[in-house]
């Protein structure tokens, strides 16, 4: 009772109010019941006022999808568009894979299972991440101009984080064994800044096991 009187006192002395604790010499108990109130209650409306600043807008920020949400057709993971749905997400991570003839594709797993996402997005992503999925896989599947070799060797995963506002996106490439060579970093860079200015991405950062690299816009 002694630590947890001392760390009462401290709490609220930081905070303009009277500890509940300092009460106890009071022989009424009604009279110490009401402060112990009081006090609780102005504790709680100053904790609340400190968050309710970051709290997204009910319109922002939706439900995630249910299980009656999401339905298997062979290895594709369809998602049933609804306002429950669509577009809330602000971060995704997936998976790469690469098909027969040497075509990346984003893909998620559930249970174990590898499923392809309908024309390649996922519908709960916010517009800003649909797009750049759109933008970053047709590049990495280009055969022409800018083959982006090094971008896509060893990768493994992908990480989309937008802005709550979709003004803002950034790309996070997951590398696999064994990596990003280190005679490769700088080519690395040169494939990674033509992504980052044609998909528009604020930053675009790469990953791998003793090796960080990234570019900005």
């Amino acid at each position: 009772r002694v630590h947890f009187f001392y760390l009462e006192r401290d709490i609220c002395s930081s905070l303009g109010l009277i500890a509940p604790s300092l009460y106890l010499h009071e022989t009424d108990a009604t009279m110490e019941d009401c402060k112990i109130k009081t006090t609780c209650d102005e504790l709680d409306q100053f904790l609340s006022s400190l968050s309710q600043s970051n709290i997204p807008s009910p319109d922002v920020l939706h439900a995630s999808p249910t299980t009656s949400d999401i339905h298997h057709h062979g290895d594709i993971l369809a998602i049933v568009s609804s306002t429950n749905t669509e577009a809330y997400r602000c971060k995704c991570s997936f998976q790469i894979v690469e098909d027969v003839n040497e075509n990346l594709a984003c893909v998620i797993r559930e249970n174990g299972t590898i499923y392809h996402l309908p024309d390649g997005i996922f519908p709960p992503a916010n517009f800003r991440i649909r797009e750049a999925m759109r933008c970053l896989i047709n590049l990495l599947n280009k055969r022409s101009d800018h083959t982006f070799i090094r971008l896509r060797d060893n990768l493994t995963s992908v990480t989309f984080d937008s802005s709550w506002d979709e003004k803002e996106c950034l790309l996070t490439l997951h590398y696999g064994p064994p990596g990003i060579s280190q005679s490769c970093c700088e080519e690395w860079k040169q494939e990674a800044q033509i992504v980052c200015d044609m998909c528009q991405f604020v930053r675009v950062t790469g990953r791998s096991k003793g090796i960080k690299l990234f570019v900005s816009e």
